[in-house]
């Protein structure tokens, strides 16, 4: 592995930790996620105050919804559906 993919790859993991450290079970919460990639993320936060998807890839769709996780295709080219 690249110096420069394994050093991204600890920072964003040492982000996603500090995130999740931060946030606090809320029902009024939202987070929305902009094109979740896997998934996994956007996950372990819904798991503590719920979130909402945006996906851009119309493929991807389905599988953020597949993992329980209420999400809309946009465009960025046009209005966000939220």
């Amino acid at each position: 592995m690249k110096p420069s993919v394994k050093l991204y790859n600890s920072v964003d993991h040492s982000n996603r930790k500090t995130i999740l450290g931060l946030t606090e079970y809320n029902k009024a919460a939202k987070f929305l996620d902009v094109g979740y990639s896997s998934g996994e993320f956007t996950k372990e936060v819904a798991a503590k105050i719920g979130t909402n998807d945006i996906e851009l890839m119309e493929d991807l769709v389905q599988n953020s919804k597949d993992k329980g996780i209420i999400t809309y295709q946009a465009n960025l080219n046009k209005e966000f559906p939220l």
